[in-house]
């Protein structure tokens, strides 16, 4: 997964914007663009898609809608402490993941996160399991085509659509879900599915 910044952002005293981007400046400058309040960055702090979820997440009660949050006490004191102790606010569960390095020509910051989304989902393999089983288990719980999530996991050519990354991020997301509720009620940590896979064809 991406490795950027997550960012607090606040539009005047009104509503806070909870996100991910590897250019914060530029990504304010865009939503500057678009607000006549003028955006005041509260707080940066290293992270990747997981710590993003985190926040939004533990302060889902004060959603507006989206990314944007209602400037409660909560998510203030979320953002002073993003500030002053960054990724220390953050269980190590929802911390930056390893980074990995993508196949060579494959360096898309949406086709990379694809293809980790896909490798996650799929999950580990069991018994005589080949990559298509995987593959086919990627798309039974998506609903994205195979052709289209073996395009991604042997990072060939071409474009991910915004529907195919957005089912994709959100069942990544559920799964997650449900695999740190179970580490949290369990104690016991559960290891992720490294993309060791390189883009070759293995059975």
């Amino acid at each position: 997964m991406m490795i950027g910044e997550v960012y607090f952002v606040q539009a005047e005293k009104g509503p806070v914007k909870i996100g991910f981007s590897t250019d914060v400046p530029r990504r304010i400058g865009q939503l500057q663009s678009g607000m006549r309040e003028i955006m005041t960055l509260l707080a940066v702090m290293p992270g990747d898609r997981r710590t993003e979820y985190f926040f939004h997440q533990k302060l889902r009660a004060f959603r507006i809608t989206g990314e944007w949050f209602h400037p409660s006490s909560d998510v203030l004191k979320a953002a002073q402490d993003a500030s002053s102790v960054g990724l220390e606010s953050v269980p190590p569960d929802y911390r930056p993941l390893p980074e990995y390095d993508p196949p060579s020509g494959f360096d898309d910051d949406m086709k990379s996160e694809a293809r980790y989304y896909c490798i996650q989902i799929a999950g580990h393999r069991v018994g005589s399991e080949t990559i298509r089983d995987l593959m086919r288990r990627v798309e039974k719980v998506t609903g994205v085509k195979l052709r289209t999530i073996q395009t991604i996991w042997y990072a060939e050519r071409g474009i991910v659509h915004a529907d195919v990354y957005r089912a994709l991020r959100e069942a990544f997301e559920a799964r997650e879900a449900v695999r740190l509720e179970r580490v949290s009620r369990t104690g016991n940590s559960e290891p992720h599915v490294y993309p060791i896979l390189g883009p070759g064809r293995a059975a």
